[in-house]
């Protein structure tokens, strides 16, 4: 379940970038992919760029970067999920993890306690 959108309506999309990567040099260290698409609700076309709430287009595993990337290839049509109150949320995958988010989450509270501990003695 998408963290920031009742996603409770379905239309047909059309995918228009599908890549994936490895980066030469920065701080991330990891494979990266793309997977963007475009839908219309209404008169307005609108551009996803979400497969599931918990994927961000960073994985370990070029395995997993390809399969992401072959499972949805430029040209496809695909079901895409959105929010009706805010149609340009949206995602491909509904059943998607919300642990990455949840994690963030927890952890930024955690290190805000750690700070206001050191800092103030208080938390």
């Amino acid at each position: 379940m998408n963290l920031f959108a009742e996603l409770d309506s379905t239309t047909t999309g059309t995918i228009n970038v599908s890549r994936m990567w490895y980066p030469s040099r920065g701080k991330r260290r990891s494979w990266q992919y793309d997977v963007d698409y475009t839908y219309k609700i209404g008169d307005t076309v609108h551009i996803g760029k979400f497969i599931d709430s918990g994927k961000f287009g960073y994985v370990d595993d070029k395995l997993e970067a390809t399969l992401m990337t072959s499972k949805y290839p430029v040209g496809k049509e695909v079901l895409v999920y959105y929010d009706s109150n805010r149609p340009k949320f949206s995602v491909l995958d509904k059943g998607g993890s919300i642990f990455p988010v949840l994690f963030y989450i927890v952890m930024s509270y955690s290190l805000l306690n750690l700070v206001l501990f050191i800092s103030f003695g208080i938390g």
